[in-house]
């Protein structure tokens, strides 16, 4: 689902909140269904020891996998992909941009995780690295990013929030790029450029990897408002 897509549902949520005639309709039981997985499979990916930085080989092919949330980074070789997992038992599938999708068996001792018996990776330490932008990045998950003058780097570098019926929706603007969260949780995240009164984005994690898109934007002070393809607006607060 590209942001675009995901705006205009909260959009259009928070403007049936506002009409005080309109109900909010029942939820039929296959949606439900559907909905409670979606919501399980999430909560057991955010508490799965597998969640982090691997590294490693099989003596021929190097690879590199980072687990974070429901998201993964995959690099074999000089060969970048993302995409999303998911693990049962001692099963792993990983669906990857391009529309590949991989399926291993695992083992798992302390620091140690071994694929289909061939492959050895070996947790990594954060150590001195850089943290992944969104993922317990504290200057990616609130707060104004400021130059060394204590200024703003941009109009809309910074965090920004608004309240829906879904949730705390909230963006963090830094430099070229943004995250986009809904109820503390990561749903996606690119670069983006803020010109002319337009919101260009370019997903480059998470939910919509690949996509590209706009919205029109207006920024006042401590107000941004981020007005969807279809003309229903978001009023977000700078925090």
């Amino acid at each position: 689902m590209r942001l675009s897509a995901i705006l205009s549902v909260i959009l259009c949520l928070s403007f049936i909140t506002a009409t005080p005639s309109l109900s909010r309709p029942a939820l039929s039981p296959t949606c439900q269904n559907l909905l409670d997985r979606m919501e399980r499979t999430l909560r057991e990916a955010a508490h799965s020891p597998l969640q982090g930085a691997w590294a490693g080989s099989n003596g021929r092919d190097s690879l590199v996998i980072i687990f974070s949330g429901n998201v993964c980074a995959m690099g074999m070789n000089n060969e970048e992909l993302y995409g999303f997992w998911s693990s049962r038992g001692n099963s792993l599938k990983i669906t990857l941009e391009r529309n590949k999708s991989l399926n291993f068996s695992y083992t798992l001792h302390g620091d140690t995780l071994t694929l289909n018996n061939d492959i050895v990776l070996t947790r990594q330490s954060r150590g001195n690295r850089a943290p992944i932008p969104g993922f317990g990045d504290a200057s990616q998950q609130g707060g104004r990013s400021m130059s060394a003058s204590g200024e703003p780097q941009g109009p809309l570098d910074g965090t920004w929030e608004c309240h829906t019926q879904q949730g705390k929706a909230r963006f963090v603007f830094q430099g070229p790029r943004y995250t986009f969260f809904l109820n503390g949780r990561k749903i996606e995240g690119g670069t983006f450029s803020f010109k002319r009164g337009k919101i260009i984005y370019s997903i480059t994690e998470g939910i919509g990897i690949g996509r590209r898109g706009e919205h029109f934007a207006k920024s006042s002070g401590d107000e941004l408002i981020i007005t969807s393809q279809n003309g229903t607006s978001m009023r977000f607060v700078r925090q």
